[in-house]
């Protein structure tokens, strides 16, 4: 005696289970991929950066900004600004808006017009700069107030 459990799928049941099974493992990949494709990267272009550099808490009212990806390749470019009366920098890639996603040394060096102010040694050193930012992919997240304390 065969009960209402024991007996066999139906061929159009099979069939629509089989159908089922393949759009899982088709569908799955495929939906992956495309969320994985949509996620931010690092994908070689400038991303906007802006900043303010103050010294013993007032604007810096002349100078320039370099920053060094610390794991630069060889021959790459530095990312530069000239800071503006108000102690506001805006990074450019040779000669283009932006910087390069990564983590930056950043050195600076007061301009002629700064009234005076002296920028430490060890600033305005790569090798010996305390100062660093972390660009990220999205521009909204690239505003940096790099501090200066100068010893009296």
């Amino acid at each position: 005696m065969n009960g209402p459990g024991l007996d066999a799928p139906s061929p159009a049941r099979r069939s629509r289970t089989l159908v089922l099974i393949a759009m899982i493992l088709i569908g799955v990949p495929l939906g992956t991929i495309g969320w994985l494709n949509s996620l931010p990267e690092d994908t070689g272009e400038l991303v906007n950066c802006l900043g303010t550099i103050r010294v013993d808490g007032q604007p810096l009212n002349s100078g320039t900004v370099t920053a060094r990806r610390e794991d630069a390749g060889d021959g790459e470019s530095n990312a530069t600004g000239t800071i503006d009366a108000l102690g506001r920098f805006r990074l450019t890639t040779d000669g283009q808006p932006g910087a390069l996603v990564g983590h930056y040394r950043v050195t600076v060096v007061a301009g002629d017009s700064a009234g005076g102010i002296e920028i430490p040694e060890g600033e305005q050193a790569m090798e010996t700069t305390t100062l660093s930012i972390d660009v990220q992919p999205e521009a909204r997240f690239n505003i940096f107030t790099l501090n200066i304390s100068v010893e009296h």
